[in-house]
């Protein structure tokens, strides 16, 4: 077969978009596979339930001739194959394959001695987990369709197509049916068909003409529908499609040396506009497949495919989607999931003359993927962070955008450059949960991918109040060795408060307690750092947050203590780190509470986050700006159960952007 590199000549209706493999599975792989990829068929249940029918090889051994049906349950991930091949037979040919909702059928033909060609009918009830075999002998044709709901027609497209054969019960019996109007002067036809209609498309070569008659008695008449002019260079250069009682044709048109893939619609009786998909000088080869989803009209032609929004007017073609994929494929079957997902049945050569019947789950998209999730609340850091990545269309540049309205009118932020934007928020936005929309495209000489979708994030707070301090009063002496005892009052709705001690008003010292997540209005401390005791004054204030977003309120007022009667000092430490560090926390394990020691040797932005072994973040215990020094975090996980957590600390220099540390630890909570 010629391949489809003719395609880099044809004249695009639309840009070039990216159809990015995400995934594909190796169902089978023999030396004696099929020869060419539209010999399987696919039968899409549900986004999970999946089955691809196939024969395992060519020769004559009972290896070779062995039918089998691969099915999925997880959307692809694996398959199981079930054997259908019928006893006694001594040569079969390639099974085609469909699916109701509640039922699967494969059909071959197989060559019993001494009786003959027949009929092998292979059904399921259970998503193909088991098969029970009939025969039928009656002329069968190679294609087989579904409504999806319960009715079965198996067609045939060859030169002078037999009458149908129908299953109106889940396929449990067959009838044949009658031969459509003028089917002996078909050169070739292709069948589609709703819950209301079967619908058969006649090439009449000699006419230049496509004819169209629909059945809505499962082929026992037929209604002549219309006809058009073509011209097609190979009479089985076309296909067609129905969803919701509407019939999409795709066909290759030749006009005065000028190659044109075209669609239509069919709505009701009436013919709408044709549309050019693509076109060029350049013969093609393949016959077109054409599907549909609620919103687009996917077309395949070899190994690309093409896809319309809007209703089949204008085109965008794909990239070659064998990028990720070992040798060249030929599509045997696919379908269209949903607007962006698309299943896709194929085989490939591997090495010397072994082959392999593969599935891949391919998304249809050109944006690229924000690394944020939507809503996020980013708390009063002074920059926001958001990242991107493009596996399905790279572009030199990307041009990111942000403003306080979702229709982006004004741009409050707007640059183009790489695949990051640091935005500096303080001083230049409110921290007061204002949301900020934001979305990016990337940018190529003369092409631009599509906007991602459009996401938010709050900067700021949501808690507007600070508690009040009650004890001990301001000014209060307390004598070593006795617990300073602090207490404030709570906020509504508010369960966790994070608390500070200094011995420096500005909280800027290396005597510095800080405790975040706690989840009472009371805390006993004394102003000691490695069991070294302090005379002299101390400020503390508190202020409340969001346990699950790590997001927090404003400080409360300073309060102030003095401590006397320490008289003597040791291991007093008045420097600061000379690097970043998080140590193991203390006691380990621990229950409940246990504390988180860390080191800041300039001012910086540190957070310092606990997640269970499945990556789920369960408390979010500082997210702030700090100053150079010596930090311990006390953390309760009172409501968690036994087992081992991890701790990860991140820390950004204030004054050095690119200065940066994480440090991950375990700790083991045992109750």
């Amino acid at each position: 077969m010629v391949r489809l590199g003719l395609l880099t000549t044809f004249l695009l209706c639309a840009h070039a978009i990216a159809l990015s493999q995400l995934r594909y599975s190796t169902i089978a792989n023999t030396s004696t596979m099929t020869r060419y990829g539209y010999d399987n068929q696919m039968a899409i249940q549900s986004r999970d339930n999946i089955l691809i029918s196939f024969k395992r090889g060519t020769g004559s051994t009972s290896a070779d001739r062995q039918i089998l049906v691969a099915h999925s349950t997880n959307a692809g991930r694996t398959f199981v194959e079930t054997d259908v091949t019928t006893p006694s037979n001594t040569d079969t040919q390639d099974p085609i394959i469909a699916s109701t909702t509640s039922s699967a059928v494969a059909i071959y033909k197989y060559d019993s001695s001494g009786v003959g060609w027949r009929t092998c009918i292979a059904r399921s009830t259970n998503s193909g987990g088991s098969f029970s075999l009939s025969s039928l002998n009656l002329n069968v044709g190679s294609q087989f369709i579904s409504d999806g709901v319960s009715k079965y027609y198996l067609c045939d497209e060859t030169y002078d197509p037999y009458a149908p054969i129908v299953s109106t019960d889940n396929g449990a019996t067959f009838k044949q049916m009658k031969v459509p109007p003028d089917a002996s002067k078909a050169e070739d036809a292709r069948w589609a068909c709703t819950t209301s209609y079967l619908w058969v498309v006649y090439d009449k070569s000699a006419a230049d003409s496509i004819y169209i008659y629909r059945s809505s008695d499962n082929g026992s008449s037929y209604q002549f529908v219309g006809q058009y002019f073509v011209d097609l260079p190979s009479t089985s250069d076309f296909s067609c499609w129905a969803a919701n009682d509407q019939l999409y044709i795709t066909w290759v048109h030749e006009e005065v040396g000028i190659y044109s893939l075209r669609m239509r619609t069919v709505t009701g009786t009436t013919l709408g506009t044709i549309n050019t998909v693509i076109s060029g000088t350049s013969n093609i080869y393949y016959e077109p497949i054409i599907k549909n989803s609620t919103n687009r009209v996917f077309i395949s032609l070899g190994d690309q495919i093409f896809l319309s929004t809007d209703g089949g007017v204008t085109w965008s073609r794909g990239s070659n989607a064998t990028t990720e994929v070992p040798s060249y494929p030929e599509f045997a079957s696919f379908a269209s999931v949903d607007d962006t997902t698309i299943y896709i049945n194929f085989n490939i050569s591997s090495t010397g003359s072994e082959r392999q019947t593969v599935f891949a789950n391919w998304k249809w998209t050109d944006f690229p993927i924000t690394s944020l999730t939507d809503d996020t609340l980013i708390t009063t850091n002074s920059y926001v962070d958001i990242d991107w990545w493009n596996r399905y269309v790279e572009t030199p540049t990307y041009h990111f955008q942000m403003s306080t309205s979702s229709n982006f009118s004004p741009v409050l932020f707007d640059t183009t450059g790489q695949d990051y934007a640091d935005i500096q928020m303080n001083n230049r936005f409110p921290a007061n949960s204002t949301r900020y929309y934001y979305h990016v495209r990337g940018e190529d000489v003369g092409y631009n991918t599509s906007w991602s979708p459009t996401k938010s994030f709050r900067y700021g707070s949501l808690i507007t109040v600070s508690p009040t301090i009650i004890a001990p009063a301001n000014g209060t002496t307390v004598n070593y060795p006795n617990l300073i005892n602090c207490q404030w009052s709570s906020l509504e709705g508010i369960q966790y408060y994070s608390f500070h001690l200094s011995s420096s008003e500005s909280f800027t010292d290396t005597l510095s307690y800080y405790y975040a997540a706690l989840a009472n209005t009371t805390l006993s401390v004394f102003p000691v750092k490695n069991n070294a005791f302090f005379n002299g004054t101390f400020y503390w204030h508190v202020r409340g947050m969001e346990y699950q977003t790590g997001s927090v309120g404003p400080w409360s007022q300073t309060a102030t203590f003095k401590y006397s009667g320490v008289t003597k000092v040791t291991n007093q430490e008045t420097s600061i780190p000379k690097n970043y560090f998080v140590a193991q926390n203390y006691p380990n394990p621990f229950n409940p509470t246990t504390t988180i020691s860390f080191g800041v040797p300039a001012q910086s932005h540190v957070t310092v986050e606990i997640y269970d072994l499945l990556g789920r973040r369960v408390a979010n215990l500082i997210n702030d700006d700090l100053q150079a020094g010596y930090y311990h975090i006390s953390w309760s996980a009172v409501g968690l159960v036994s087992g081992i957590y991890i701790y990860r600390m991140a820390a950004q220099a204030m004054d050095n952007h690119k200065n940066s540390f994480t440090g991950v630890k375990e700790l083991i909570l045992l109750k």
